[in-house]
This record gives structure tokens, sequence and C-alpha cells, in this order.
């Protein structure tokens, strides 16, 4: 991972951690912690870039914050569960026209500015959360690309919830 990008992520989370000064001396902080990753040994270095990993999304926070959207707060991720879920039931339920749908990773990734890991990493309560609504009629799968890696969730929704399922009649 590159230096500036760790540097950000180490900087949002100190930001949440009310460590950081504030917004206003960002780009300075960044530079500072820039400068101190070329300084440090490799297994420091690992171990920050796998804490990174675990919340690449905070490089998008610090650039919304830098570019001036303060409206945007850092992830609480019961929230964000439950926002994934209702977009995924929504998305589904008003696009089937069979009842199954398929939601992928990339299009969650981009809606809700969240990366592969955390949607990986959170797979099986979002899956959890989805299956307690009333519009799913089967259990929630994983859905994995030809190369066997996780690429999202396939849904089965009931009929009388999807306005363009022309058979719906048949299974409510």
């Amino acid at each position: 991972m590159e230096n500036k990008k760790l540097a950000k992520i180490l900087y949002g989370m100190s930001l949440g951690l009310d460590y950081a000064d504030g917004i206003e001396y960002a780009e300075e902080e960044i530079e500072c912690i820039s400068e101190e990753l070329e300084r440090i040994g490799d297994s420091l270095r690992n171990v920050l870039e796998t804490i990174a990993f675990s919340n690449e999304d905070m490089e998008k926070f610090v650039d919304n914050l830098m570019k001036g959207n303060n409206n945007i707060k850092p992830i609480n991720e019961k929230e964000l569960i439950i926002e994934i879920v209702n977009y995924v039931i929504s998305r589904g339920t008003q696009n089937t026209t069979n009842g199954s749908w398929i939601i992928y990773s990339d299009e969650l990734q981009d809606m809700f500015n969240v990366s592969y890991l955390w949607l990986l990493e959170n797979a099986e309560d979002i899956k959890e959360e989805i299956d307690s609504r009333e519009e799913i009629l089967t259990e929630t799968w994983d859905e994995f690309n030809e190369d066997g890696k996780w690429d999202g969730f396939s849904c089965n929704f009931c009929g009388k919830y999807c306005p363009n399922w022309e058979e719906a009649g048949e299974f409510e």
C-alpha cells in the first residue's frame, strides 16, 4: 500500500479516536504520517497495513472531508448494514421479473462507499438482516464469480412484493 493512502487511512482513524487536531490540519498531518511511514521498519509497517486494510473506507472519508463535505460521518456498521439491506430489498423487488435478484459486491461498494473487504467481513450480518425481512422467500445465498471469489448476494423474493413479476399471484 502506498504511503499516502496508508497515511490517509491512519489519519481518518485518528480523527475518530480524537487524536487528530482537526480537518484544518489534515494535509500537514497526513504528510507527517507519510514521512514517518518511510522511516519505520517493515514489521511495524506490516502491522499498520493490516489495520489499514480493515479500514480502507477511511481514505474516502478523509478525501470527502478535505473537499469540504463535512456532512459525512464515520461508519456506524449496524446502520450501514440496514441501509445496504434496504437497498438490496428495494432494488431486488422493484427490478426482478421472476422473483430472483443478484446484487453484486461492486454495486454495493460504489453505492455505499465501502471496500470489498468490509463487505466480505460483514456478509453474514448482511445476509441475516436480509433474511429477517418479510419480502424474502428463501434463505439468501452468497454469490461467487467464476474464479470462486465471493461476489455478492442472491435473493429470492415473495411474489407479492415484486410488481414486475407477472406470475407473482401464484406464490402469494
